[in-house]
């Protein structure tokens, strides 16, 4: 029996609590804005100036927007992409500096965010505020 392909279906972005796994808010994603806007972070909106700590993924994580959460005072963890433009390109894992990280081992630079390369098995890359 031939398998049907599968249609796109909406992405739906969620900031839950995390003990408790209740949601605070979410975003339904469209898609790309007709006027070339760039979509801003919507989901943390609620938090300015408390001093609240947001976990996210490599899929959202960026400097800038660390940086801009910062002002905020919101304070941002995440694992990151190394192919990120503002991502310390000193922490790529072909420098000299991260291919002799051994394991339980990290790399660190810092200036409003700090940038990491961490070696488990893998080098693992994050950014923290």
């Amino acid at each position: 029996m031939p398998m049907k392909p599968v249609k796109r279906g909406i992405k739906v972005w969620v900031c839950t609590e995390a003990l408790s796994g209740f949601v605070c808010d979410f975003h339904v994603y469209t898609g790309k804005q007709q006027d070339g806007t760039v979509e801003q972070n919507k989901l943390t909106r609620n938090f300015t100036g408390r001093n609240h700590h947001v976990f996210y993924d490599n899929f959202f994580s960026t400097v800038k927007l660390a940086e801009d959460l910062l002002e905020d005072n919101i304070y941002l963890y995440a694992t990151a992409r190394v192919n990120r433009k503002e991502f310390p390109k000193d922490l790529a894992p072909n420098t000299p500096g991260v291919k002799c990280l051994r394991q339980g081992e990290a790399l660190c630079l810092r200036k409003n965010v700090i940038a990491t390369a961490w070696k488990d098995k893998n080098v693992v890359h994050f950014i923290s505020t």
